[in-house]
C-alpha cells in the first residue's frame, strides 16, 4: 500500500500531465481524425489515454479513438470504446464533444445495420451540434440522417433532411460536401425508382 506522500506525488504528476501534455495529444488525435489518418489517430489517442486522468480529456480521447476504430472498420472495438466514453459523458467539455459522441454512435450503428438506433443517435447529435452554432457539423449529421431515412423507407423525411443539408452547404459555399449531399440525393432517387418498378 502507498503512503499519503507517494499517493499525493502520483496525483501531482497526473495533474502536470493533464495541463502540459495531453491536451496537445487530444488535439493531435482529432487532427488525424479530420484528415482520416485513422491509424495515426488511434496511436495518438491511445498515447494520451495512457497518460491522462482528467475525465473531460479522457472523454475527448475516447471519442477520437472510437472514430479511428470506425474508420479502420473495427466496429466492435469502436462500440466498446464509446460505451466507456458514455460513462464519462457528464464530463464532456462542450456541446461539440457531446455531438461527436452521438454522431460516432450513429456511425457505428449505421455501419452494423442497426438503422433505428443510428437514427436515434444521429438526432441526438443534431441537437448538440445545433447548439454549437457550427453549421457544417449540423449539415453533416443532416446528411447522415437523410441516408438512414432512405434506408428505412421514409423517403419524404429523407428528402427533407438532405435538402436541409444541401441548403447549409450551399450557404457555406462548401462544394466538396455539397457533392456528398448530391450523391445522397441520387441514392434516394435510385431507391425511389427501384421501389416504383417493384410495385408496378
Amino acid at each position: 500500500m502507498c503512503g499519503n506522500e507517494s499517493g499525493s506525488t502520483a496525483r501531482s504528476g497526473a495533474a502536470n500531465v493533464s495541463r502540459h501534455y495531453t491536451p496537445n495529444t487530444a488535439d493531435e488525435a482529432r487532427a488525424h481524425v479530420h484528415a482520416r489518418r485513422w491509424a495515426e489517430g488511434r496511436k495518438a489517442a491511445l498515447k494520451g489515454l495512457a497518460l491522462e486522468s482528467d475525465p473531460a480529456l479522457r472523454f475527448r480521447l475516447l471519442g477520437n479513438l472510437a472514430a479511428c476504430h470506425w474508420g479502420l472498420y473495427e466496429h466492435a472495438a469502436a462500440e466498446d470504446v464509446l460505451e466507456a466514453a458514455g460513462q464519462l459523458f457528464r464530463y464532456a467539455p462542450d456541446e461539440r464533444s457531446r455531438g461527436d459522441h452521438f454522431n460516432n454512435l450513429g456511425l457505428v450503428y449505421w455501419s452494423t445495420g442497426r438503422l433505428e438506433g443510428s437514427r436515434v443517435y444521429y438526432r441526438r447529435a443534431l441537437y448538440h451540434y445545433t447548439l454549437t452554432g457550427l453549421r457544417d457539423l449540423r449539415a453533416s449529421v443532416l446528411n447522415n440522417i437523410g441516408l438512414v431515412m432512405t434506408s428505412l423507407g421514409s423517403f419524404a423525411e429523407a428528402r427533407d433532411y438532405l435538402k436541409r443539408a444541401e441548403a447549409v452547404y450551399a450557404q457555406l459555399n462548401d462544394h466538396a460536401h455539397l457533392a456528398e449531399v448530391y450523391d445522397s440525393l441520387r441514392k434516394l432517387s435510385k431507391t425511389l425508382a427501384g421501389n416504383a418498378v417493384t410495385q408496378s
